[in-house]
């Protein structure tokens, strides 16, 4: 077989312009991309992770939200993510663009090489398949939510790595770069992109396999994947010894996996799976960001036409196969519950129910038409389309257009269904040319100029529907860390937690800021017992805490604000740590929520901030203590009925050795905090009896306690803070933190590394496997420039 040419082709060059217009928002000077995750979520944690990886060190404890958490066993938190080290040294929010578009350029060079060099397809094929992804309403929505493009970026890399594994006669160097992508896939920073990308990888490893007769490869494979789980074991480690803690370390309760917004709802799914080229906004059009994954009509058509192609015959035949079912499958389980598949699969599949959002499974039907559509293409452009997958293709895709249109689904509007049949159209008749009776030769000369017409309409669908993209919304002309610096937040000092009582204004930057919505707040540096999360960092203790002020059975998938029932009493917000409650008056009368506590203290406009008359201090000793019940349903109610001056231990001994027989009141003391994860709290010098130190930070495993530096256990406080006991003498307390399983995810990694390293220099020297009848470098079929 003759090489394929190399040169810079101009299919190469229009993809390039497209990943460029994709990525622009995140590139446009004086611009920024400003989204409520981007302020909420990714910037917040960004915040804490950069500002450690500047001082070159990791970042272990996030103070300022959920009363404080384990920020480096959170994975969303990238703190081992190689980029992140890079982009770090930017401002925050400068950084986080960066990154996108550097996401943005990775997801469309792996999708080209993936395409072009991997099953070697024609360069329009191969440009039609990256534009598809590039436009898709995948990336539309998740673009500005960097956790999970940072993730997706790096699929279809390790698709290419598994390829060559099964491709080379000297795997070994194969192997090193599957374990590398694979562990940048799993740093980078979302665990339900993660997992979604681990069928679709499984997948596509057995097509390829049975395609180049090389399943004895496989294990391989496996192998490889082993090597990056360990490689990024220094990431996963610290985040498994969390998960016992976690809320939902028992899996994502149904009730929350069937919020509508989670799901692609059964009447939307024509318009979730080819978009509207007249919606101004995808979001709106189907009212939930997750269900946006359009291709288009012209890639829906073309991977109808691949998908039967390439099964039919070619040296793609079981990779086409199992692609189809992956986009099936995905499809059925983005439906959720009540589709049936979801729920079957919750019951048995390991770290199924973990998720809460089953319209994530799109990802995968994305991913895999892109495939099989590019494939379509590269049969067009070679004239290699018989009549039967000609006849199949228009009767799946004319059919399943006709029930869109003509069955009770959501229906685009009247541009918008016109984009439907003309792109379905224009598919299916550029088949029917190509098998039309003629001679070969005008078949071949036609060929191409219909491949090139095809890719004009692809690039001409998905390039209009991103100019509406989710990006090209958010674009302010001013960044979330200068909004931090000049917003002026009402609460009087970031001392006591915060509880935000303020409206969701998700387009509102500056209000979300001012008002302390979590986890904004960390932008400002005012700490909140509150927390927006979704992953392990919601703790079982909190939620039991929390619940006192809460209607009750806690959503995890909320916010304490977003269930906290009216009036807060300001004993039991006190007895949490919150000094501060900042209240939209605007359709709330403080009087309901907050008529026994003092103020308004300060006033901006419609937002009031009022201070906790029984707060204490960010730390005091108390002498009355009493044992917590174990029965987590019991504990919110036993919290709320103990006197102030009373906390509950979960130390039976600390009951016997504090107890000053209610003759004590609690005393208050200053808290140095020193880092982010040591504080320091100095004693009064006179101290009479035993006392409890409690202190306003909730309580995690790492955490430890010196009392004038000698090692003391720490408590648990009134399910949530941290307690220490103190006697008469003591002078000085200090708390540090050090993220758990560090050390352990660190040998794993260097070991992993090790072997990783010397399969890249040294296997390459070992004996050539023997190579099977498909297993070469460069796939069959004529090279097409």
């Amino acid at each position: 077989m003759s090489a394929r040419p190399r040169q810079p082709s101009a299919a190469g060059f229009v993809t390039a312009l497209f990943g460029l217009f994709v990525a622009w928002p995140f590139l446009v000077p004086g611009r920024w991309v400003t989204s409520f995750d981007g302020i909420a979520y990714t910037g917040a944690q960004a915040s804490v992770t950069f500002e450690a990886l500047r001082s070159f060190r990791l970042p272990g404890w996030n103070e300022l939200v959920f009363g404080g958490v384990n920020h480096l066993g959170n994975v969303q938190t990238s703190a081992y993510y190689p980029l992140a080290w890079v982009v770090a040294h930017l401002d925050v929010h400068r950084g986080l663009m960066v990154a996108a578009a550097i996401h943005v350029g990775a997801l469309g060079l792996g999708t080209w090489v993936l395409l072009r060099h991997r099953l070697g397809l024609a360069a329009v094929a191969s440009a039609g398949g990256t534009i598809t992804l590039l436009g898709s309403g995948v990336v539309v929505s998740r673009v500005v939510q960097h956790e999970q493009i940072g993730t997706m970026a790096w699929i279809p890399w390790v698709l290419v790595a598994t390829d060559l594994i099964l491709a080379s006669t000297r795997p070994w160097r194969a192997v090193a770069a599957v374990a590398a992508s694979v562990a940048v896939l799993l740093v980078a920073g979302h665990p339900q992109q993660a997992y979604l990308a681990a069928p679709l990888v499984v997948a596509w490893s057995i097509g390829r396999a049975i395609d180049r007769g090389s399943l004895r490869r496989l294990p391989l494979l496996v192998l490889g994947g082993l090597l990056g789980v360990g490689i990024a074991a220094i990431q996963l480690v610290p985040v498994a010894s969390t998960l016992g803690a976690a809320a939902r370390s028992g899996g994502t309760d149904l009730t929350i996996v069937r919020t509508e917004a989670y799901n692609v709802q059964p009447e939307n799914l024509p318009l979730s799976l080819l978009g509207d080229v007249a919606a101004t906004s995808h979001t709106a059009a189907l009212e939930s960001t997750e269900a946006v994954g359009f291709v288009g009509a012209v890639a829906g058509a073309l991977a109808v036409l691949g998908a039967v192609a390439m099964a039919r015959r070619g040296p793609h035949r079981a990779t086409a196969i199992v692609l189809t079912v992956c986009v099936a499958v995905a499809v059925w389980l983005s439906l959720g519950p009540a589709a049936g598949l979801y729920r079957a699969l919750y019951e048995v599949v390991p770290g199924f129910s973990q998720a809460r959002t089953p319209a994530r499974w799109l990802l995968v039907s994305v991913v895999a038409t892109t495939v099989l559509g590019a494939g379509a293409l590269d049969r067009i452009v070679r004239a290699d389309v018989d009549r039967r997958s000609v006849v199949a293709t228009s009767v799946v895709a004319g059919g399943g257009l006709a029930v869109a249109l003509l069955a009770p689904f959501t229906r685009p509007s009247g541009w918008g269904v016109a984009g439907w049949i003309l792109g379905t159209t224009a598919v299916v008749a550029a088949a029917w040319a190509l098998v039309r009776p003629s001679a070969p030769t005008s078949r071949l000369a036609a060929s191409p100029v219909l491949g090139v017409l095809l890719l004009v309409l692809l690039v001409a669908e998905l390039g209009w529907m991103q100019t509406h993209s989710v990006s090209r919304a958010a674009l302010t002309s001013e960044s979330f860390t200068a909004r931090a610096e000049r917003v002026e937040v009402p609460v009087p000092e970031p001392v006591g937690w915060t509880l935000s009582l303020a409206d969701e204004r998700f387009s509102e930057p500056d209000y979300l800021l001012r008002t302390l919505r979590p986890n904004a707040n960390v932008l400002t540096g005012y700490p909140t017992i509150d927390g927006y999360d979704g992953g392990p960092v919601v703790t079982a203790r909190w939620v039991d805490a929390v619940s006192m002020l809460t209607w009750r059975p806690f959503r995890i998938d909320l916010t304490m604000r977003a269930q906290t029932f009216d009036p807060v009493d300001p004993a039991h917000a006190a007895r949490l740590g919150i000094r501060w409650l900042v209240l939209e008056t605007e359709g709330r009368d403080p009087a309901r929520y907050v008529p026994d506590w003092g103020g308004p203290v300060a006033v901006d406009g419609t937002v009031h901030v009022y201070e906790n008359p029984r707060w204490i201090g960010p730390a005091r000793l108390v002498g009355n203590v009493v044992e917590r019940v174990d029965d987590r349903a019991a504990i919110p109610e036993q919290l709320a009925s103990l006197p102030p001056d009373t906390v509950a231990v979960d130390d039976p001994d600390a009951t016997a050795d504090v107890d000053c027989g209610g003759t004590c009141d609690p005393i208050a003391l200053d808290v140095v905090r020193e880092e982010r994860d040591r504080v320091r709290i100095a004693l009064p010098e006179q101290l009479d009896d035993v006392r409890l130190l409690v202190v306003e930070q909730q309580l995690a495993d790492g955490w430890t306690a010196t009392v004038d530096g000698e090692a003391r256990d720490v408590l648990e406080v009134d399910r949530l803070l941290t307690g220490v006991v103190v006697r008469p003498g003591d002078q000085e307390v200090v708390l540090s933190f050090r993220a758990p399983g560090r050390t352990a995810g660190l040998l794993v990694s260097v070991v992993a590394l090790v072997l990783t390293l010397a399969c890249a220099i040294a296997g390459d020297r070992l004996r050539p496997l023997n190579p099977t009848s498909t297993a070469v470098d460069e796939p069959g079929g004529a090279p097409v420039p």
